[in-house]
């Protein structure tokens, strides 16, 4: 059996990295397993990415569109990501005249492909989904219910203004998805999501639990974790990581904790550590000795942070 996975990158977000442990755990089973990106950092030959500079200024250029200019006729209060996928891919022929058995889709936003593309593979497919995206309309999360109700003029929620790209974007799903695609999710509430969702409430649904190589990501020593990251033996260390802007990640709890009066008294005594996220002024009347790390892309730095 032959399995193509298809994501946006192997390694750059949590959904990229979750795809890429799927197809090294197909491969440690001796399944014949490779990943199509449109950004690769992990430097794996069985990850292919962009094969010169004009597929790789091609996939910029589709980025920006993207986020740059459609976001510019959608207005919402809220910060959330939005994908339309409409821009035709080149993708689709080559994964049809490939040999694969199995077209295995995760994270393909980012203009990877288009919502008709998705249609036209004519290849047995499993899409795993890392987020509500598939059966919302533009929208990566939300906490309204049109997903559930489906999308109508009527249930535009108040806080979006200018043209209803939702809407346009659930619409054209309605209408190029209409053979059911086994879908795959990791929790329970996602796939609960799926079941009652308008568009996919007839698609079947399997829940499978991210595999994670414990081989490699077990606890470590905390000492020689501290000395690798620079960080001091003394102090108590909080840690966070994750889009501060983003309601889902925790950020207001945080603050709220780090107001609570017991750690101001022991201020001195406490740490932050960040990973994520680059914008001191958030910090900077808290009071603590704060640690940024920035971004973390290589796993052996994230697993001596953990």
């Amino acid at each position: 059996m032959k399995i193509i996975h298809l994501s946006y990158s192997d390694l750059i977000g949590g959904a990229d990295r979750a795809a890429y442990r799927i197809h090294l755990s197909l491969l440690k089973e001796g399944i014949y397993s490779r990943m199509w990106v449109n950004q690769t950092l992990a430097g794996d030959d069985t990850v292919e990415g962009p094969n010169n500079k004009l597929e790789i200024l091609s996939n910029k250029l589709r980025l920006f569109i993207s986020h740059h200019v459609l976001n510019r006729f959608f207005n919402t209060k809220k910060n959330t990501l939005n994908s339309y996928s409409i821009l035709k891919s080149k993708l689709v022929k080559k994964i049809n005249n490939s040999d694969a058995d199995i077209v295995h889709l995760h994270w393909i936003q980012n203009e990877m492909l288009s919502i008709k593309d998705i249609s036209q593979i004519k290849k047995p497919i499993i899409w795993t989904f890392h987020d509500m995206w598939p059966f919302c309309g533009a929208e990566h999360y939300t906490d309204n219910h049109r997903w559930r109700e489906g999308y109508h003029i009527s249930n535009k929620p108040k806080n979006e203004s200018k043209l209803d790209l939702n809407l346009w974007t659930w619409k054209r799903k309605k209408k190029y998805w209409n053979s059911p695609i086994q879908i795959i999710t990791p929790s329970k509430w996602l796939a609960n999501c799926a079941r009652i969702s308008s568009l996919m409430y007839n698609w079947p649904v399997s829940r499978i639990a991210y595999p994670i190589n414990t081989d490699f990501w077990r606890p470590v020593d905390r000492k020689i974790s501290r000395d690798k990251l620079n960080l001091s033996h003394k102090p108590f260390l909080i840690l966070f990581g994750g889009d501060i802007n983003d309601p889902r990640k925790g950020f207001d709890l945080l603050i709220k904790v780090l107001k609570n009066k017991k750690l101001y008294l022991n201020a001195e005594k406490i740490e932050l550590v960040i990973f994520g996220c680059n914008d001191q002024k958030l910090f900077s009347d808290l009071g603590f000795t704060i640690h940024y790390t920035s971004h973390i892309k290589d796993s052996l730095t994230l697993k001596a942070l953990y």
